[in-house]
């Protein structure tokens, strides 16, 4: 009797053992499914001091659009791009590249999750005749500092930018 109530407590232990410990889900790490954002935006610069007056007569920056072609990148740590990211791995850098279009505006398609993701924007230095008077032009060099935007998936983020 002794050997029944033995083998009959080890035949439940083992079979409590077997259903606890195999949980599918445990091993798996819930990943955010990959879609993508957009981040745009119109480029200014002061390329014409003469027409730096309002309606008034008052003095008024007037921002013309940069030159066509100016490039911008945007650049991400990937570890941005993963839900929970693993201390133990090394993320790579992402990079994204486009151009300021005719009418001044620069559009990435960006990789984007369900948490914010941090993206650098940078652009391009760009040299211009800028026009100090009727008759007076002077070359300018034109730098503006990187700028950050965050994305969640499927969200539009507009970032304009004045260069100095």
């Amino acid at each position: 009797m002794k050997k029944n109530i033995f083998t009959i407590a080890l035949l439940s232990l083992s079979v409590l053992l077997i259903f606890t410990n195999c949980d599918k889900d445990d091993d798996e790490v819930a990943s955010d499914p990959m879609t993508t954002a957009t981040i745009k935006g119109l480029v200014e610069a002061n390329l014409n001091l003469t027409n730096d007056t309002n309606d008034a007569g008052l003095p008024e920056t007037q921002w013309e659009i940069a030159p066509a072609g100016t490039k911008v990148i945007a650049v991400i740590n990937s570890a941005f791009l993963v839900t929970n990211p693993d201390p133990a791995v090394t993320y790579q850098f992402l990079t994204y590249e486009t151009t300021v279009d005719a009418n001044g505006m620069y559009t990435f398609t960006v990789d984007a999750i369900t948490k914010s993701a941090n993206y650098t924007l940078k652009f391009d230095d760009f040299e211009y005749d800028q026009k100090l008077s009727a008759t007076v032009v002077e070359r300018k060099v034109y730098t503006v500092a990187d700028q950050a935007a965050s994305v969640v998936k499927n969200e539009t983020v507009i970032q304009d930018v004045i260069y100095n």
